[in-house]
């Protein structure tokens, strides 16, 4: 094994070894960067694990920066977001969403408000 402590520091107009590419890449640096991809090749499933976790992370934190970067801070596609009203009905203590029968009577006698919309809510 070489030792990397006595490797001769990165200096103009010679050849350079593969660390002096990088600035703040010593040897020491690249012998680690070697011994882990030599360890991830020695164990493949560990290294499909990691590589699963970390895809699903990724892809998990990107989902939701995207919902709430729609929703709070590009806020809602209206004209005016304060003007939006939540219905629902409730029996006894539990609320629930609006049948769409409920909906069409609703709508047919509203006097107020000058848009109505039907949405679904997922549970």
């Amino acid at each position: 094994m070489k030792d990397y402590k006595s490797a001769q520091p990165c200096k103009n107009g010679t050849a350079k070894p593969i660390w002096c590419l990088i600035p703040g890449m010593t040897p020491q640096v690249w012998a680690d960067v070697r011994f882990a991809s030599r360890w991830l090749l020695k164990n493949p499933v560990f290294t499909l694990a990691a590589v699963v976790t970390l895809g699903l992370g990724i892809a998990a934190n990107s989902t939701v920066y995207t919902i709430m970067s729609a929703v709070y801070l590009r806020g809602l596609p209206v004209d005016k977001p304060e003007q939006i009203v939540s219905v629902a009905s409730q029996i006894a203590d539990d609320t629930q969403g609006v049948s769409y029968l409920d909906y069409v009577d609703w709508k047919g006698a509203n006097r107020t408000l000058p848009v109505w919309r039907h949405t679904t809510r997922l549970r």
